[in-house]
């Protein structure tokens, strides 16, 4: 069972909660009929550090469980290790499609965004730094 820390927030309207509260809300609300697949756009924007890595986490922990994600974003460090297939866009339309080793590299990703990227990997995570095109 996952545990999303909102049981004290029942009485507590929406618009007086934190971020970091709303988005473990919407996460639960989510959750609720148990669904097979969840799509998240930018799920840990506006979060801290700290609230970003406990949220992935309980992404994470479903995924392992078998929930399917589709994760919308264009923040690279959101995008946890067990996803494996990338999808670029560009302007509504598809540029790149494939693994996800074979798409988020620091010449893709400086394609992507048209800017120079150095893209690095720990634990499966990705993050960027400045880099030249």
């Amino acid at each position: 069972m996952l545990v999303l820390g909102v049981a004290g927030l029942a009485d507590r309207p929406f618009g007086r909660m934190s971020t970091g509260q709303q988005h473990r809300f919407l996460l639960g609300r989510a959750l609720v009929h148990s669904p097979e697949a969840l799509l998240l756009d930018e799920p840990t924007s506006g979060l801290d550090i700290s609230s970003t890595f406990r949220y992935l986490d309980k992404v994470r922990r479903l995924m392992q469980e078998g929930t399917q994600l589709i994760l919308v974003t264009h923040h690279i460090h959101e995008i946890p290790p067990e996803i494996t297939r990338v999808i670029f866009m560009r302007n509504g339309r598809v540029v790149a499609d494939g693994e996800k080793s074979e798409l988020l590299t620091s010449s893709g990703v400086s394609g992507l965004f048209d800017c120079g990227v150095e893209l690095i990997e720990r634990n499966g995570f990705y993050q960027t730094v400045p880099g030249s095109k």
